[in-house]
């Protein structure tokens, strides 16, 4: 937890700073865990913090106690998506660093729905890498407009330490 903390201690809080009163790691670190336990909006995240208070505290001080569903609104709202992505990755490269010998496959996808009726324009391309050793997703990057995986992957690859890895692609990616 405490590399995960860390970590999160690095995100810059967008927040006005004479409005602040719960240190932004632990909002941020209440919600990947409220999340990761299927919440799926503030008012869910406030109530699983709300119901693991005391476990909470074990590892956060919460000097003021569990912040409020707007609080956690507002601050996912504000939260830059591609700067928390950076950090995220990190996280996630931490968690799969703990693997020896770990199956790291990267793949693109074209999202569904994400295309104007009158074709496929505008279609959204992600690329992911999956460690089958965690069964957990290490990161996603969405690919620059009008290009596919082949032009992110390099760039993906910059962002997770794959050491000693070994790291699958399919087709388009090799």
């Amino acid at each position: 937890m405490e590399n995960l903390i860390t970590i999160l201690e690095k995100v810059p809080d967008p927040r006005q700073a004479w409005k602040i009163k719960y240190k932004l790691s632990d909002i941020l670190l209440i919600c990947l865990l409220a999340v990761t336990c299927n919440a799926n909006s503030a008012l869910e995240i406030h109530d699983f913090a709300l119901a693991r208070t005391q476990w909470l505290q074990k590892f956060l001080p919460l000097e003021n106690g569990i912040p409020s569903r707007l609080t956690f609104a507002r601050v996912l709202q504000l939260l830059s998506a591609k700067t928390f992505a950076i950090f995220f990755t990190q996280i996630m490269s931490a968690v799969e660093a703990t693997s020896k010998g770990r199956v790291v496959a990267l793949d693109g996808k074209a999202l569904a729905s994400t295309y104007h009726k009158e074709g496929r324009k505008g279609l959204v391309y992600m690329i992911g890498a999956w460690c089958s050793e965690n069964k957990l997703s290490l990161a996603q990057v969405k690919t620059h407009d009008k290009s596919n995986e082949i032009t992110a992957i390099p760039e993906f690859l910059d962002l997770l330490d794959l050491k000693d890895a070994i790291v699958t692609m399919d087709a388009m990616g090799c």
